[in-house]
C-alpha cells in the first residue's frame, strides 16, 4: 500500500486569512461605497423645513428715489416661502402681467412707465400679494436746466420791455410839460379877462 504525500502548503496561516476576507467581504466593501451609509444617515439627521405659503412678500428698487427719465430701474421681489415661490410683476390698475420672474428691469423708462407696482409670490401651497412699491419718474436734468433757463430769459424780456415803455411814457409827459400851454389855452384866458362893460355893471 503506498501513501500518498501531499504537497505541503507554501502559504502561512495569515495570507490565507487575507486571502478569504478579500474575496468574501469585496462585494460586501462595494455595496457599501454603492450605498454611502454616511452621508444616508446625515441627511436622515438633517431637520427638515415645514411647508408653508409665501408670506412676508416685499419688493425693493435698485436704484431707490426718484427715476430719472430715460434711465432703468430693477424691480426686486422676495418671499418666504417652501417649496420656493414663483414671481410675477404686476402694475396697479392693470390686469396684464408685466414681467415673469424675482427680477424686473425697467430699461429706458418714462413718465408713461412710473406707477405702483407690485409682485405675488406663489407655489404649490398658495400665493401672496407685496405691498405697492411707487416708481416716481423726473425729467432728465439737461431738459430741467433748459425749461428753467427758458423761463428766466422770458421773466427778463417782460421785465425789459416793462421798463422800456414806463420810461417812454414818462419821456412823454416831460415832453408835454416843456412845450408850456397851447394857443387855445391863452385865448381861453384873454377871453376870460374882464371888460370895461362889465366892470361898470
Amino acid at each position: 500500500m503506498s501513501i500518498v504525500t501531499m504537497p505541503a502548503s507554501t502559504t502561512s496561516p495569515t495570507q490565507r486569512t487575507r486571502k478569504f476576507l478579500a474575496v468574501w467581504l469585496a462585494p460586501m466593501a462595494n455595496q457599501i461605497r454603492r450605498t454611502r451609509p454616511f452621508s444616508l444617515l446625515s441627511s436622515l439627521m438633517e431637520p427638515t423645513l415645514p411647508l408653508n405659503g409665501p408670506k412676508d412678500t416685499s419688493v425693493s428698487s435698485s436704484p431707490s428715489g426718484d427715476i430719472e427719465e430715460g434711465s432703468s430701474v430693477t424691480l426686486s421681489c422676495s418671499s418666504d416661502a417652501n417649496p420656493a415661490a414663483q414671481y410675477t410683476w404686476f402694475k396697479e390698475h392693470e390686469d396684464s402681467v408685466e414681467e415673469s420672474g424675482q427680477n424686473y428691469t425697467i430699461t429706458n423708462i418714462t413718465s408713461e412707465l412710473g406707477g405702483n407696482y407690485y409682485c405675488q409670490a406663489r407655489n404649490a401651497i398658495g400665493r401672496h400679494n407685496s405691498t405697492f412699491l411707487s416708481i416716481h419718474v423726473t425729467k432728465e436734468t439737461s431738459q430741467i436746466t433748459t425749461t428753467v433757463a427758458i423761463r428766466t430769459a422770458a421773466v427778463f424780456l417782460i421785465i425789459i420791455l416793462l421798463l422800456l415803455l414806463f420810461l417812454w411814457m414818462r419821456r412823454k409827459m416831460a415832453s408835454r410839460k416843456a412845450s408850456g400851454p397851447g394857443p387855445g389855452t391863452v385865448e381861453e384866458s384873454l377871453d376870460a379877462r374882464p371888460t370895461a362893460a362889465s366892470m361898470g355893471r
